[in-house]
């Protein structure tokens, strides 16, 4: 059966999938919409790839489960590849992480974040009615807007580099640990198994969530580890200050690169 729209969505939104689906289709809008549009037996991942292939735009529902999904993020990579226009509507009031963003952060956006849901439904029909009346090339060039992608990898390319020093310090960390242990020194094991712990959970993961949260902890986190470079630097114990002094200078270098990637949004 012939279709226009792609739906893309995580599990956790099908029902603002569903109800985007049933808003679109009274407009005269045909939708593809997994698992509904997908045949008996068939293979998922198969099936997906091929309606992305015959579609003429994709709807993302964009939601926190959204941004985390690895499906989502191969579905839009998939349409930005085949030239697909884009139209993500927001139902959550968050930011998409650099993988996300490196696709559709220059995107016209909608926003569905007020009740009614409907009344935001409704305006996503009318774009896309308007979006599919167009040429398909032109379409795509004003949706996708190409020129913004260099400023998108540059931010992919900081990501990068944090998170490269973002591992350099866990290095760090874990050489400081056999340390430890060599020294039999209990107290200084648990809190630094408790500061890489923190620094994983807290600054790494959040290099690809909140970049603003990842910051400030990480000032934080570089203040205390000058505080413990200066006390065993006071103290000649040269291989800890040596362990610690490389990673302060690699959380400085995070500090730096979320930063700038902080100052470069556009979103």
């Amino acid at each position: 059966m012939a279709f226009d729209v792609f739906l893309s969505y995580a599990h956790e939104d099908k029902p603002v999938a569903d109800a985007a689906c049933a808003v679109i289709e009274k407009a005269g809008i045909r939708c593809w919409i997994a698992p509904r549009d997908i045949a008996p037996g068939a293979d998922y991942a198969t099936a997906l790839m091929e309606a992305l292939d015959h579609c003429n735009a994709l709807v993302l529902i964009f939601s926190g489960r959204a941004n985390e999904s690895p499906h989502i993020r191969r579905e839009v990579e998939r349409a930005v590849s085949r030239g697909i226009p884009i139209i993500p509507m927001r139902i959550e009031n968050i930011e998409p992480n650099a993988a996300l963003k490196y696709f559709v952060g220059s995107v016209h956006w909608l926003d569905a974040l007020t009740p009614p849901l409907e009344q935001h439904l409704a305006n996503l029909a009318t774009t896309l009615g308007v979006i599919l009346k167009q040429p398909s090339q032109n379409a795509a060039r004003q949706v996708t807007a190409p020129a913004s992608v260099p400023g998108d990898r540059k931010a992919e390319s900081r990501l990068f580099r944090a998170q490269a020093a973002g591992i350099g310090c866990l290095v760090c960390g874990g050489i400081n640990l056999v340390l430890l242990v060599a020294m039999r020194d209990t107290i200084d094991l648990l809190l630094d198994v408790f500061g890489a712990g923190l620094f994983y959970v807290l600054v790494f993961r959040n290099l690809t969530r909140d970049l603003a949260m990842a910051r400030t902890i990480m000032i934080v986190l570089t203040a205390l580890l000058g505080i413990s470079w200066l006390s065993v630097t006071i103290q000649g114990l040269w291989p800890f200050a040596a362990t610690e002094g490389i990673n302060l200078l690699l959380s400085l270098w995070i500090i730096y690169e979320v930063n700038a990637m902080i100052g470069e949004r556009k979103f």
